[in-house]
């Protein structure tokens, strides 16, 4: 019973803050623009999907099994490892936040634990700017064989 007072509040909040925006907008103008701006500059998106993940789950019926990487590396916050392999995987839950074209392909992935994930070297990508990717999803194929990645 507790769980259905739960989803009401945050149905009701979300309701509630999306009634404000819109009167601010009727009222004063430019108050999206504003929002988004915002938002794009200071919220890590992958925290508020944690916050709704379990509901959408439900709603969208997803399985709740978690993938543990087969990685034999612990990653560490600022060094830079090179990997030999064709393949490039994910090493974490979260969004593609950028991709760059130099000579090769850089990818950078904002994980569920805040770090960001870059992926350097890749010729093919298989993802695109704004895709969920999964831990050992398929992020693209390595150039020349081999693969950079730097975790900030």
């Amino acid at each position: 019973m507790l769980e259905k007072y739960n989803n009401l509040n945050k149905i009701n909040v979300s309701l509630f803050i999306l009634i404000v925006v819109m009167v601010l907008e009727v009222t004063r103008g430019n108050v999206l623009v504003k929002i988004k701006e915002t938002i794009g500059e200071h919220t890590n998106f992958m925290k508020v999907l944690e916050i709704y993940s379990d509901d959408l789950k439900e709603v969208f019926k997803l399985d709740d099994s978690s993938t543990v990487s087969t990685r034999v590396v612990d990653l560490k916050e600022g060094e830079k490892y090179v990997f030999s392999a064709q393949e490039v995987y994910s090493d974490v839950n979260g969004v593609v936040v950028k991709i760059g074209k130099g000579e090769a392909y850089e990818v950078i992935v904002l994980g569920v634990d805040g770090n960001y994930y870059k992926y350097n070297n890749i010729s093919k990508l298989n993802t695109n700017i704004y895709n969920y990717v999964e831990m050992e999803s398929k992020i693209g194929t390595s150039k020349n064989g081999h693969y950079y990645l730097i975790v900030n």
